[in-house]
């Protein structure tokens, strides 16, 4: 049962924001899963270019806070 880890979602917003998020956790080589709303919706014919969702481990949840909490104050989220 230890093998199995939960992601938890750690932010949801615009693509460029993910994506510079997620480029900052990995520097501090924190794994991250990102799930592409408009990758999505366009595999099913749909156009949705708003969001994307970025997930983590649940084990390192307290390793990324200081660094989604500095990204959110960059960008007055």
């Amino acid at each position: 049962m230890d093998d199995l880890k939960q992601h938890i979602l750690v932010y949801s917003g615009s693509l460029v924001e993910i994506q510079k998020l997620k480029h900052d956790l990995e520097k501090v080589s924190i794994s991250v899963y990102l799930k592409d709303s408009a990758k999505t919706a366009s595999n099913t014919g749909f156009a949705d270019f708003s969001s994307a969702k970025l997930f983590i481990l649940e084990n390192e949840v307290e390793k990324a806070r200081p660094i989604v909490a500095k990204f959110k104050e960059q960008f007055n989220l």
